[in-house]
């Protein structure tokens, strides 16, 4: 899935495979992750997406402190136009709702946003700053300013 995303970036797998199982394993041992499989014939997973239920802050606008967040879909590429990620995001759907909560929410990829809004998923405002990186200072609004007159 990360390579699908990040084509151009050298992303340490192995390593992340080894914290993600860990973490993975801690979440469903807690009842706080709930996969979703699409199994071929032979028993094989060829799609797949995940649950996390995520500790939340008290909102006005939701009532409790746990959402959950779809993460992690992946189809295998020989399975894709078949209709298994939107079928995986439907059940997730379900079960969030049978279960009482009133907003899934995720990330996509360029390459999963149709499959989302599709489903009525909608685009909201987050942002994010990534920490670990120079970024260029601010100029001042007065030094980005045209000096004169407009013409």
């Amino acid at each position: 899935m990360f390579r699908e995303i990040f084509p151009d970036t050298t992303l340490d797998y192995l390593a992340y495979g080894k914290r993600f199982r860990v973490w993975a394993r801690k979440m469903l041992r807690n009842k706080k992750l709930v996969p979703f499989l699409v199994v071929d014939a032979n028993g094989n997973a060829v799609a797949g997406g995940s649950i996390w239920l995520r500790e939340v802050h008290p909102s006005p606008r939701y009532p409790g402190t746990e959402q959950p967040y779809l993460m992690s879909m992946f189809t295998d590429p020989a399975y894709r136009r078949k209709g298994l990620a939107s079928l995986i995001v439907k059940e997730a759907i379900d079960w969030s709702r049978k279960h009482g909560y009133i907003r899934l929410t995720l990330h996509a990829s360029r390459m999963g946003e149709p499959v989302y809004a599709k489903l009525g998923f909608e685009r909201t405002t987050e942002m994010r700053l990534i920490l670990d990186q120079p970024r260029p200072v601010p100029s001042s609004p007065a030094s980005s300013r045209s000096h004169g007159r407009p013409r």
